[in-house]
């Protein structure tokens, strides 16, 4: 990612968390920064792909089973494949086709 010889490796991502109003978190209060082991890079879909843990551990915190889960940028699918095992509902969109087809393919086999 990035100048690959001249910058230092980034070792975190940013994330957004956001709510209308104030949102209380589920269960106890965690960290800001988590460790979360990558994926095997063979089974990436998705060049900027997550794992599938990271998107629980942010749909357990911040939902409750029957809500729904907005993707706005479901890349590979993992968000919503996560919030489906996870007893939520999801709206989600891309706008590169082939992302949204390898997405359904993943939610088919999360079944």
């Amino acid at each position: 990612m990035g100048d690959l010889r001249g910058a230092y490796s980034p070792a975190h991502e940013f994330l957004i968390f956001a709510v209308k109003g104030r949102h209380i978190l589920n269960g106890k209060r965690i960290s800001d920064v988590w460790a979360v082991p990558r994926d095997p890079a063979v089974t990436y879909i998705h060049p900027t792909q997550k794992p599938v843990k990271l998107a629980e551990m942010i749909i357990e915190k911040s939902s409750k089973p029957g809500d729904v889960v907005l993707v706005p940028f479901c890349g590979s699918g993992g968000d919503c494949v996560a919030a489906k095992q996870m007893g939520r509902r999801f709206i989600a969109f891309d706008v590169e086709k082939q992302y949204v087809e390898a997405a359904n393919i993943r939610l088919e086999e999360a079944a």
